[in-house]
């Protein structure tokens, strides 16, 4: 098994996890994380239809791609996968967060999740 198949997995399970426990929360239109009622600070997007080239993040111009989202990303980001079918070969490395203001990668609420 390489590495490729396992981040793959992995990122599978987040995102199938992110997409059970959406339907669980109270309200799906917004984000909220963990019972210590905390909540990202700032949302970059990803989705199919996004760019890495001309995208900046926002659910207008998202991202195309996991990767460039992460990038961008600081302590307290929200990174929101939307629903599609995204290419693998994505490595993430160096994101850093802290206990008061994590970084979280996971599908949006109340879409299919994404792949």
């Amino acid at each position: 098994m390489n590495r490729l198949t396992v981040f793959s997995g992995l990122l599978a399970f987040l995102f199938m996890s992110a997409g059970i426990l959406s339907g669980v929360l109270a309200d799906c239109s917004s984000l909220h994380y963990f019972e210590q009622g905390q909540v990202p600070s700032h949302e970059l997007h990803v989705a199919t239809s996004g760019s890495d080239e001309t995208g900046d993040g926002s659910i207008l111009f998202p991202f195309a791609g996991i990767c460039e989202a992460v990038k961008h990303s600081v302590p307290g980001t929200a990174v929101v996968v939307h629903s599609g079918v995204y290419s693998g070969g994505c490595f993430i490395y160096d994101l850093h967060g802290t206990a008061q203001a994590p970084v979280w990668i996971g599908g949006a609420p109340g879409e299919d999740p994404p792949v």
